[in-house]
């Protein structure tokens, strides 16, 4: 989330000089939708996803606009268990939700039940 931050600040100056300029930031679903067992990146993308929405009510008097761009779920071996190291879980309830995740995960898309994302409110 900083990093989005840190950049958009630096480059700011110019952009507003410029009065005409577009700020376009990669985020995730995870963004729009909370996904379990990921609290601290689903926060994150919440977050980059406040400071892009409300900058751009700060930036366009100056001609500037924001673009959040949030790729769905695909596969790569961030998760495997091969490159994954997961921390003991200390609460019997958590470790029986983790293992139901980890079966969840396995099963073919077709019956994962696609299509069943919660609208965000608020």
């Amino acid at each position: 989330m900083f990093g989005p931050m840190n950049i958009t600040r630096a480059v700011l100056p110019v952009m507003r000089a410029q009065r005409s300029e577009h700020v376009i930031t990669v985020s995730s679903l995870a963004g729009a939708v909370g996904v379990a067992f990921c609290v601290a990146h689903s926060a994150a993308k919440f977050g980059v996803e406040g400071f892009m929405e409300s900058l751009d009510h700060d930036v366009e008097p100056f001609g500037i606009h924001t673009t959040i761009i949030e790729p769905g779920f695909f596969r790569t071996e961030l998760l495997e268990d091969a490159s994954t190291t997961y921390a003991e879980l200390s609460i019997d309830d958590y470790a029986a939700a983790a293992a139901a995740v980890r079966r969840r995960r396995r099963l073919p898309r077709s019956r994962r039940g696609q299509g069943q994302a919660t609208p965000r409110t608020g």
